[in-house]
């Protein structure tokens, strides 16, 4: 968020000048407003405990799934995605070359892709987006599946096009990061 905030969309940069910059401008927030970096945003917010965190789209359709307090509605929630250059990424999973029940592993990949059970694992359970091209998004939210205010959430093929993933880093480049994290952390 550091370096888009500074127009970065580069965000596997491994610009030392830049990576200083964004570090430096978590120190100045920091100052500000106190930062606490955690990754229980999905939990956090929708309990008032956190009034702004960085999340992933899952994140907050998970909030409203799963940690809403009863009664309140998931229009306390928002989420905003920048449209260019914004991070972009899917978690996989695989089985491995040696694994000792491969068919079975395959089984299982095929029953989480089957498009009811990754449907209701994406509404019912996690609120990350399966990579099912049956489940109609619009349609989720159209049935009120979906709150209305939390549509940009949905990782659309454009945002695909248009964003960033998170690419692996020369040694040199993680280290650089790493560092400039340390200094902000470390205070």
């Amino acid at each position: 968020m550091a370096l888009m905030r500074r127009g970065v969309i580069n965000l596997n940069t491994e610009d030392p000048a830049l990576l200083k910059r964004a570090s430096d401008d978590l120190k100045q927030l920091n100052d500000v407003a106190r930062v606490k970096v955690t990754i229980t945003g999905y939990e956090t917010l929708p309990a008032g405990r956190m009034w702004l965190n960085q999340v992933w789209s899952g994140d907050m359709l998970n909030a409203v799934i799963s940690y809403l307090p009863e009664g309140t509605k998931p229009d306390v929630l928002s989420y905003w995605f920048q449209q260019a250059g914004g991070p972009v990424f899917n978690d996989c999973i695989c089985v491995g070359a040696e694994a000792e029940k491969p068919v079975l592993a395959h089984r299982f990949l095929n029953y989480l892709l089957d498009p009811k059970v990754a449907l209701e694992n994406f509404v019912g359970y996690v609120g990350y987006q399966p990579p099912i091209t049956k489940i109609d998004a619009d349609a989720l939210f159209e049935q009120q599946v979906l709150p209305e205010n939390l549509r940009n959430c949905i990782v659309t093929p454009e945002d695909y096009v248009n964003g960033n993933a998170y690419l692996a880093l020369t040694a040199d480049g993680r280290r650089l990061w790493d560092q400039n994290w340390d200094a902000f952390r470390n205070g």
